[in-house]
């Protein structure tokens, strides 16, 4: 049965409805195991996650901007992204949803080298990527010897043998606070 309509509803049930309908959408917080001023040393000192990623407008735009990650992701999620970066990688390429592709690993092969990094633009003529260093370079698709894209990977390395788990942890906590 649907909800009744609102001339059915007495004036004053309105912000008692408004509230349950509201609280549909909440979850509740999840348990974290870790601390989040520890994980946010871990990020700025242990991990060079700057290197890749953007926080509050630092660092480098390789890899996703994490200012609001902890609204966007849950706890599962981001400690997958740290220790198997790969495995919530698309496996399909899927033209309606580009976004999902915004971070595809590509290897172009041109007389001049070899180049890995993300894909930042593709045409039929051209593709664009930024390596690890920020670099940006521009192939024309014609002139490559190969041009691999490499669905399911990320350039990001597992942390997992880096970091411990207390470390794993407590960088987890510090990108769910980060709301």
């Amino acid at each position: 049965t649907g909800m009744p309509g609102s001339r059915q509803l007495r004036g004053e049930d309105g912000p008692d409805v408004a509230a349950y309908v509201r609280s549909l959408g909440e979850l509740p917080p999840e348990e974290m195991p870790g601390d989040p001023l520890a994980g946010a040393e871990v990020y700025r000192n242990v991990g060079n996650c700057a290197s890749c990623h953007i926080l509050n407008g630092e660092g480098n735009g390789i890899g996703p901007e994490l200012s609001n990650v902890g609204q966007r992701r849950n706890a599962a999620y981001l400690r997958r992204s740290v220790t198997n970066p790969s495995a919530d990688q698309p496996k399909l390429v899927d033209r309606f949803r580009g976004s999902l592709n915004a971070f595809m690993t590509v290897r172009v092969v041109s007389e001049y080298g070899t180049y890995e990094g993300m894909r930042i633009n593709e045409d039929a003529f051209t593709v664009q990527i930024r390596d690890l260093a920020g670099e940006i370079y521009s192939f024309e698709k014609g002139d490559l010897l190969s041009y691999e894209k490499a669905l399911g990977h990320s350039l990001m390395p597992g942390y997992n043998s880096v970091l411990n788990e207390t470390q794993i942890d407590n960088v987890v906590s510090y990108l769910m606070s980060l709301k």
